[in-house]
C-alpha cells in the first residue's frame, strides 16, 4: 500500500476512536455560544455528527466520495426532520457544521501529530474535511428551502381554505348568506351605474321538515346537496346562487339573465326541482319528488338586505298561496 494511503488510512481509525470526542465537543461549544436545544434535537444533532465524522473516516480509510454520500444519506433525512419540526433555524444548523469542520480539523491535527504523519496527508484529510462539509451543508440548505416552500404551501392552503369556510356553507360548497349579500351589493351598484336592472329569487323547499321527519337528517342532507348541485346546473355563470340557511336558496340575476323576465328563471328553476331526486341510503326514498316556493324581487334597491328581505316576503306568499310556484 502507498505510504500516504497507508498514513490516511491510520488518520481515519484515529478519527473513528475519537468520534465522540469529537460529537460531544461540538455540543459543548454550542453550549458556550448561548443555543439550547431540547434533548430530542440535541440527539439529532449528535447523530448528524457522528454520521458526518464516521463517513470522513471512511473516506480517509479508502472509502468513495460515492461512498461517502451514501453513508450521510442519514443525516441528510435528520436535517429534513429538523427543518419539519421548525427545530433550529437554518443559520443555527450552519453553525454546527461550521464547528463541526473546525473540531474534526483540530482531531485530525492532534492525531497526525500522535501518529507522526506527513504534513502533507494532515493536509489532504482537510481538504477531504471541507468536501464533506460542503456537500453537507449544499444538501442541508435544499432540505430546508424544500421545507419551507412546504410549509408555505400548506399555509396558504389553508389560509384559502378558511377564506372558503368563512364564506361559503359547508355542507353545500355555496356562497353563504354573507357572500351572497356582499354579491348583491355589487349587483346593485352595476345596476345603479349601467340603469339596469337585478332579481332576487327567494327559493324555499316545500315541506323539507316533513322530509327530515321521515327520512331522516343524513337523507335531507343529501337532498340539499343535490338540490343545490341542480340549482348550479342551471344558473349563468354571470349570475349567482347561494344558500341562506337551511332549505332556503338564493339566486341573483341581472341584465342578460332577466331579457326574458326573471318569472321566466323561476319557472326553470322549479322545472329543475321538480325532476325525482334519487337518494342514497335504505331509509331514503328512491326518486323523491319535491316542489318549491319561490319569491321574486325586482327593482331599484338601495342596500342588499332590502332586496333580499323583499324576495323573502314574496316567497312566504307564495307558500300562502298554495306552494309550488312564484310570486313576484
Amino acid at each position: 500500500m502507498d505510504p500516504i494511503d497507508e498514513q490516511s488510512r491510520h488518520l481515519g481509525e484515529a478519527l473513528v476512536k475519537r468520534c465522540e470526542e469529537v460529537v460531544e465537543t461540538i455540543a459543548q461549544r454550542t453550549e458556550q455560544a448561548g443555543v439550547y436545544t431540547d434533548d430530542a434535537t440535541g440527539a439529532l444533532f449528535s447523530r448528524i455528527g457522528t454520521i458526518a465524522t464516521m463517513a470522513l473516516a471512511e473516506w480517509l480509510c479508502g472509502g468513495t466520495p460515492e461512498e461517502g454520500r451514501e453513508t450521510a444519506e442519514e443525516a441528510w433525512e435528520l436535517f429534513g426532520q429538523l427543518a419539519a419540526d421548525r427545530a433550529e433555524p437554518l443559520h443555527e444548523a450552519v453553525k454546527r457544521c461550521l464547528r463541526w469542520r473546525d473540531v474534526t480539523g483540530e482531531t485530525l491535527a492532534s492525531s497526525a501529530a500522535a501518529l507522526g504523519v506527513e504534513p502533507g496527508v494532515l493536509r489532504r484529510a482537510r481538504a477531504m474535511t471541507q468536501v464533506t462539509l460542503d456537500v453537507t451543508l449544499v444538501r442541508m440548505c435544499e432540505v430546508y428551502e424544500m421545507e419551507r416552500s412546504h410549509t408555505e404551501e400548506e399555509l396558504a392552503n389553508r389560509q384559502a381554505e378558511l377564506a372558503f369556510l368563512a364564506t361559503h356553507d359547508q355542507l353545500t360548497g355555496l356562497p353563504n348568506r354573507s357572500l351572497i349579500v356582499d354579491r348583491t351589493e355589487q349587483m346593485l351598484g352595476r345596476a345603479r351605474r349601467n340603469q339596469t336592472a337585478v332579481a332576487a329569487l327567494f327559493v324555499n323547499v316545500d315541506g323539507f321538515t316533513s322530509i327530515n321527519d321521515t327520512l331522516g337528517h343524513d337523507a335531507g342532507n343529501q337532498l340539499l346537496k343535490a338540490i343545490a348541485a341542480r340549482l348550479d346546473g342551471i344558473v349563468r355563470d354571470t349570475d349567482a346562487l347561494g344558500r341562506l340557511s337551511g332549505d332556503e336558496f338564493v339566486v341573483l340575476a341581472e341584465e342578460a339573465s332577466l331579457d326574458g323576465g326573471a318569472d321566466l328563471i323561476a319557472a326553470r328553476l322549479q322545472q329543475a326541482l321538480g325532476e325525482p331526486f334519487q337518494l342514497d341510503g335504505e331509509s331514503a326514498a328512491s326518486g323523491l319528488k319535491i316542489t318549491a316556493s319561490i319569491g321574486i324581487a325586482i327593482g331599484e334597491h338601495a342596500l342588499a338586505e332590502e332586496l333580499l328581505r323583499d324576495a323573502e316576503i314574496a316567497m312566504h306568499r307564495a307558500k300562502w298561496e298554495g306552494r309550488n310556484r312564484y310570486v313576484v
